[in-house]
């Protein structure tokens, strides 16, 4: 079986082709606009067709609870994801735009969505909800859904293979977006991320922990909900912090300069 893993984000696609031996045999990374038109020049430049492949999968952010393993992608269930787009609106929309493009292109195309909540759902209620009251988190889906499961799904199954089964991990993915994660047994049992993917640690763009104080305090300041979220999620964290970037490897080079 050959396949197309294709991983859109907010402003660029990463895609990695495996052969029917699971061997990896082409991957690549991009940014800026028509970004599948650019995956399949490059596919193309090696000889291959979206259309060749078995199957397509994507990575989709946010599962919502209601998909918690890899999902067959129809018509319902890409209206459904749609559904949720309010949930993860930076990393959803533009993943669902590649799925539905690749439809329209390739209509005979199976494609698959594995999505970053799924691996957290098997925490227990006491690490799912809020101290809010409950059947108003149950009647809008209010939760700590966590996010990184892929990542941290993998960390734990390598770290299993290699040292057993029975592990107690914590496993860190650390990049723009960075969490923790607390697994036992190949289970999450715990995370730092929750309802949005701006919770937990400080990251590079994203504020990390906050009181909910501050948040009403913007609101309170004139602040709208799309301009506190563009800055809980675009403007804070190392990049907000620091007025210059959120690349580390930068603000190395600049501390240096000022000693």
């Amino acid at each position: 079986m050959n396949i197309l893993c294709i991983n859109t984000g907010s402003t660029s696609l990463k895609y990695e082709v495996f052969d029917q031996n699971h061997v990896s045999t082409l991957k690549g990374e991009f940014g800026s606009n028509d970004i599948l038109d650019r995956l399949i020049e490059e596919l193309v430049d090696n000889s291959m067709q979206i259309n060749d492949f078995d199957v397509v999968v994507h990575r989709i952010v946010h599962g919502g609870g209601q998909y918690i393993k890899p999902t067959h992608i129809t018509d319902d269930v890409l209206n459904n994801l749609k559904e949720l787009n309010h949930l993860a609106p930076l990393h959803n929309p533009p993943a669902l735009k590649v799925v539905e493009e690749i439809f329209r292109r390739y209509p005979d195309t199976i494609q698959y969505a594995v999505f970053d909540t799924a691996f957290h759902d098997t925490k227990k209620e006491v690490a799912k909800y809020y101290g809010l009251p409950l059947e108003l988190q149950k009647d809008l889906k209010i939760q700590r859904y966590g996010f990184h499961g892929i990542s941290h799904n993998y960390i734990s199954d390598f770290i299993r293979k290699q040292y057993g089964e029975d592990q107690k991990i914590i496993s860190c993915h650390l990049g723009g977006g960075c969490s923790i994660c607390a697994i036992a047994d190949g289970k999450s049992v715990d995370t730092t991320m929750g309802f949005g993917p701006e919770e937990g640690l400080i990251m590079g763009t994203r504020c990390g922990d906050l009181g909910a104080a501050v948040v009403l305090y913007l609101i309170r300041k004139g602040y709208n909900p799309d301009q506190i979220e563009n800055i809980l999620n675009q403007e804070s964290g190392l990049l907000g912090l620091s007025g210059v970037s959120f690349d580390l490897q930068d603000l190395e080079k600049i501390k240096k300069i000022l000693k």
